[in-house]
């Protein structure tokens, strides 16, 4: 499986999804926040109301909840400096095994927690910085 068409194809889908957000913090910047030892992201997606089911409007909204997740940890990844002083989003390009690598990380996302209202659901997920360390030191 070619994980930078799957992992596009999903972000694009979810680009034009409207109300999907991140939560950005107190300053306004990215929602993503990092810890010690995990990156951490907090995001939300509407509940589409025209689906009457509501056990499958909620699973919808959470699956677009963690792929912005996903997409909000990739952005806040790809701003970081390698080993080399390079930015990872350049670092990236001509190494399709990085690639992967970094998909992986992101999409090896754990979800947290996951809590739903009438109108959303609002999901946390986590990555250990460990993982993400050791791409930085080999590039």
């Amino acid at each position: 499986m070619n994980f930078s068409k799957t992992f596009s194809a999903s972000f694009l889908i979810l680009s034009l999804w409207p109300g999907c957000v991140g939560l950005p913090t107190q300053n306004n910047k990215s929602p993503v926040s990092e810890g010690l030892n995990s990156i951490v992201v907090t995001t939300v997606a509407p509940i589409p109301q025209e689906i009457e089911n509501v056990t499958q409007a909620q699973a919808l909204a959470r699956e677009a909840a963690i792929g912005l997740g996903q997409r909000e940890i990739l952005n806040y990844i790809l701003q970081k400096k390698t080993k080399s002083e390079k930015l990872l989003s350049v670092a990236e390009v001509p190494s399709l095994q990085l690639q992967d690598e970094i998909r992986g990380l992101v999409q090896g996302a754990i979800v947290k927690k996951t809590h739903w209202t009438n109108d959303e659901c609002r999901v946390t997920l986590e990555i250990d910085k460990r993982h993400l360390k050791d791409i930085l030191k080999k590039n």
